[in-house]
C-alpha cells in the first residue's frame, strides 16, 4: 500500500510540473551564420522599401504559399499579393523577422528546405496532447493581462514570455477575441496560461499563435539563401 501511495503521489507531482510550462523567451540565431545575417539584413532592407524585386529574385523555385497551393513563384506572388505596395506580405514578413528566428535541424525535412524559420515560436515543442491551433507564447516581458479588453481594465496578472492557450467559445470553438487592431485582426484575445492558473485578455502586440504565419528560409549549396514558404496554419 506504501509502494502504490508513493507511486500515485510521483504521478502528481510530475502531472503538476508538466502542467507548468517554461517560459519560453525570445530566440534569435542570425547572426550565428554570417550569410544568413547578410539575407536577413537585405530582406528586412527589401521588405521596408517594398522592394518586390528583390523578393522574387530570393524565391525559391517551388516556393510555397499555403499547405495546398502549387510549388512555384507565380503562385507565392499571387497568393501573397508581393506586388501590391499595400498587402499584409509585407506587414507579415516584417512582424515575423523582427522577432526573431531559429534553426529547425529538422531530421524530417528530406528537402533541405526548411533550415531556419521566422519566428523562433514556432520551434516550441509541446506535449502531443496540446492543440497546436490554439496554442502561443507571450512575446513580450512584464504583459499585462487584463480583466476586460481594453487598456482601462484591470491588471490581473503580469506575464513574460508565457506559453499560453486561446480560450474558445463552447458553441463553434472559436477564439474569444474583441475589437479589431485596424489590420483585419483581433485587438484583444482572451487567453488562459499553459497551467490554466491564470485567465485574462492581451492585446495582439505581445501574443502570437503557433499557428501564425511563419517564414522558412535555406541556404543553397551554391551558398546562397533563398526564401522557401511564407504559409499560416498548418
Amino acid at each position: 500500500m506504501k509502494k502504490y501511495f508513493v507511486i500515485v503521489i510521483s504521478w502528481l507531482l510530475i502531472q503538476a510540473v508538466s502542467a507548468q510550462q517554461k517560459p519560453y523567451p525570445p530566440r534569435d540565431e542570425t547572426n550565428t551564420d554570417p550569410s544568413l545575417l547578410a539575407f536577413v539584413t537585405d530582406l528586412k532592407k527589401a521588405v521596408a522599401d517594398r522592394d518586390q524585386t528583390w523578393v522574387m529574385k530570393s524565391l525559391a523555385d517551388d516556393a510555397e504559399s499555403s499547405v495546398d497551393s502549387d510549388l512555384n513563384k507565380e503562385s507565392f506572388i499571387k497568393n501573397w499579393d508581393v506586388d501590391n505596395d499595400s498587402s499584409d506580405f509585407w506587414r507579415i514578413v516584417m512582424r515575423t523577422v523582427e522577432m526573431g528566428g531559429v534553426f529547425l535541424h529538422d531530421t524530417a525535412d528530406h528537402s533541405g528546405k526548411f533550415q531556419f524559420v521566422f519566428p523562433y515560436t514556432y520551434a516550441l515543442d509541446l506535449s502531443i496532447e496540446d492543440d497546436y491551433y490554439d496554442m502561443g507564447v507571450i512575446t513580450g516581458k512584464n504583459v499585462n493581462l487584463r480583466s476586460k479588453p481594453n487598456i482601462k481594465g484591470e491588471v490581473v496578472a503580469q506575464l513574460s514570455y508565457d506559453i499560453i492557450r486561446f480560450m474558445t467559445d463552447t458553441k463553434q470553438g472559436l477564439q474569444i477575441t474583441s475589437g479589431s487592431n485596424g489590420l483585419g485582426e483581433p485587438e484583444w484575445y482572451k487567453i488562459e496560461t499553459y497551467g490554466k492558473d491564470k485567465k485574462g485578455w492581451v492585446n495582439w502586440r505581445f501574443v502570437y499563435n503557433l499557428m501564425g504565419p511563419r517564414l522558412f528560409l535555406y541556404k543553397e549549396s551554391s551558398g546562397k539563401w533563398k526564401i522557401s514558404a511564407l504559409i499560416t496554419g498548418d
